[in-house]
């Protein structure tokens, strides 16, 4: 769990996109960080391709990193001890 929460605030401070809601009134971060927390890996890299600006995935260790671990939280999500609670 405390993992878990980590990696959140890690995602949360490190999301470059705007505040402003989507088309459907949604807002990018908060829908990014509920799929993150649902463990919903798809629905999240479609959202994170599509708001996250393309030269900072290109260029930007920092948020390459972020992307590779957020790949490998994915992976072991499903053996994660509070996965099953939040399903």
């Amino acid at each position: 769990e405390a993992e878990r929460s980590q990696k959140r605030q890690l995602l949360n401070a490190s999301i470059a996109i705007t505040e402003k809601p989507r088309r459907d009134g949604v807002n990018a971060r908060a829908e990014m960080l509920r799929k993150f927390d649902e463990g919903r890996s798809a629905d999240f890299f479609s959202l994170w391709s599509q708001y996250m600006p393309a030269s900072l995935l290109a260029y930007d260790d920092g948020v390459r990193q972020l992307e590779f671990r957020l790949h490998v939280y994915f992976a072991i999500y499903p053996v994660l001890p509070a996965a099953s609670v939040l399903v």
